[in-house]
């Protein structure tokens, strides 16, 4: 029994680095000048979010839905001379690709130079209050002044207290429990400041979430409190006294807590702050190693050393870069090799049949359509 594990992990090694790079929607784009028009082609009514940049600075956001040919357009322009990436997400699908704007031999009349704009979106718990709005910049703007700015041209009602906004269309702080508000992020990521210090730029994004649970929902990922979890587990674990049934609920609220973590991670900003978890909780899973004896212990902690794995899985969907996905995959292959050693501890063979059988069933499940 043992074999037919092992051999069936060795095997999830092999194949975590092709879940980086599945097939996705087909890109194309023609230029004209300045003016490129980008069409993505996959599944019908799908939604569709495309990302133009070049290096760091994004000069392009929109997102559609395919229509019933599967393809959705998008326009925009971009500077000649030089390349950008285009990253397409259809169905939740990753596509990405490569814009190259040549110079324009002919001499054309200098077009009026461009407004600066950003972006900014809003959703409440009762749905979309701003869908996707272009915003032409000002000089010093910020978060919160192109907030007011925008809300009050729409005549939705707001309010900000001591540069917290608390309330948007009447939907308030602490509605939906203690833990409920608005949060902000600009492209992608959280800042931990008010909105009023946060310059915008051009080309940036905006969006205001409600949140039930101080953030969890919608992808914010609170360090104190991954940082508190993982400090009492290995505090517990450095206790000589502890039982072995202590270790055994720890090791199922950390598991918990890394699946819950991951599953929440809505952006690639957050996932340094998952991955540096996701090594810590390894860390756990080797001292564990070493407290438990009993078989019960053990198949307890095989199960849940098991869930890291599909986490991998998870984290490798929501990044391109070849660096992170490499990092993931080696995490990844590091706890495979303590779930290996916590089999070699068991002797069972009814309860390694029962696990194994439960992996295969699970692998040939289709996957679950969002």
């Amino acid at each position: 029994m043992k074999k037919r594990l092992i051999s069936f992990l060795l095997i999830l090694v092999l194949l975590l680095p092709t879940f980086a790079f599945g097939a996705g929607a087909t890109i194309n784009y023609d230029i004209d000048g300045e003016r490129v028009t980008i069409t993505v082609k996959g599944d019908n009514y799908k939604p569709v979010s495309i990302v133009i940049q070049d290096g760091s600075r994004k000069h392009y956001i929109d997102q559609k839905e395919t229509d019933a040919s599967g393809e959705a357009v998008f326009s925009t322009y971009l500077e000649q001379g030089k390349e950008y990436k285009i990253t397409a997400n259809i169905g939740g699908v990753k596509q990405t690709g490569t814009i190259v704007v040549e110079e324009d031999e002919q001499e054309e009349p200098e077009l009026p130079e461009k407004p600066e704009v950003a972006h900014i979106y809003i959703k409440g718990y009762k749905g979309v209050i701003l869908p996707e709005t272009e915003v032409t910049l000002r000089d010093g703007d910020t978060v919160l002044s192109i907030t007011r700015r925008v809300l009050s041209s729409k005549g939705i009602d707001f309010k900000v207290r001591g540069g917290y906004v608390s309330s948007i269309d009447n939907q308030s702080e602490f509605d939906k429990g203690p833990n409920s508000g608005w949060m902000f992020s600009i492209n992608g990521k959280f800042p931990n400041v008010g909105p009023d210090s946060v310059k915008v730029k051009s080309g940036d994004y905006i969006e205001w979430l409600y949140t039930t649970n101080l953030g969890k929902d919608i992808g914010n990922i609170y360090e104190e409190f991954g940082n508190e979890i993982i400090d009492n587990a290995l505090e517990l674990l450095d206790d000589k006294t502890a039982t072995e049934k202590e270790i055994i609920d720890m090791v199922k609220d950390i598991t918990s807590y890394i699946v819950n973590v991951a599953e929440s991670v809505k952006k690639e900003g957050n996932l340094k702050t998952v991955l540096r978890d996701f090594k810590d909780v390894n860390k756990i899973f080797l001292k564990v190693l070493k407290r438990l004896e009993t078989e019960d212990g053990i198949y307890s902690a095989v199960n849940n050393s098991l869930k890291l794995s599909e986490i991998a899985v998870k984290l490798l969907d929501l990044t391109d870069e070849k660096a992170m996905s490499d990092e993931i995959i080696s995490a990844a292959k590091e706890s495979i090799g303590i779930t290996l050693a916590f089999v070699n501890k068991m002797s069972n063979e009814t309860k390694l049949e029962k696990m194994i059988e439960d992996m295969l069933d699970a692998s040939t499940k289709p996957p679950i359509e969002e």
